[in-house]
């Protein structure tokens, strides 16, 4: 699907028995933030498998430098070790950079890059 100049993030999260609740209200309080204070954070969806302790993220950004600045800001920097501590990221694919730079800063948090294949979306 045509990324329209967007940056997608597509994680996937094991989460260590017991903490799902935990992890649930602090990727959702992450989310929060990012609404607020975040203007070219354009989706953060959170997925939760309770049954098997899972979390996917869906994350869209304007542009790369807008996906620089969350994964250099503040909200990441201030909550991703502590949320490390209750899950592994087990995927973090990343669709839309093309940037040597943005994507240098992203491989540091283990990100792997997609090209774009085709595709549609449609506007409900």
């Amino acid at each position: 699907m045509p990324t329209d100049g967007n940056v997608l993030f597509d994680l996937a999260f094991t989460v260590k028995p017991g903490n799902l609740d935990t992890f649930a209200q602090q990727i959702q309080a992450m989310a929060a933030q990012a609404e607020q204070q975040e203007p070219g954070t354009l989706t953060y969806e959170i997925r939760l498998d309770r049954e098997g302790n899972r979390c996917l993220l869906h994350e869209r950004y304007q542009d790369e430098n807008a996906a620089v600045r969350h994964v250099q800001g503040r909200i990441v920097q201030q909550n991703l070790a502590e949320l490390l501590e209750k899950a592994e990221i087990t995927r973090f694919e990343v669709a839309g950079v093309q940037g040597d730079k943005a994507q240098a800063v992203l491989r540091e948090y283990g990100a792997t890059f997609l090209d774009d294949g085709g595709g549609f979306r449609r506007s409900a």
